[in-house]
């Protein structure tokens, strides 16, 4: 076991993301894995984001997408 912490959020994501896979009723739509990030996401420095601030934002796009 390594001694790295994860957040509650990092946890359900790492459990998650090897089962996600998109769905849309229509098939021209983009995949959203495909899409750019909102200009919000990427306005401030990764090293600048809290774990915290980094969860809620994710939080929103899975929500969003």
């Amino acid at each position: 076991m390594g001694d790295e912490v994860e957040t509650a959020a990092e946890a359900y994501e790492a459990a998650a993301l090897p089962r996600m896979h998109d769905v849309h009723t229509d098939p021209e739509q983009p995949r959203s894995g495909d899409q750019p990030l909102p200009e919000s996401m990427t306005a401030k420095p990764v090293k600048q984001k809290s774990p915290a601030q980094w969860a809620y934002e994710r939080v929103i796009l899975y929500l969003k997408n």
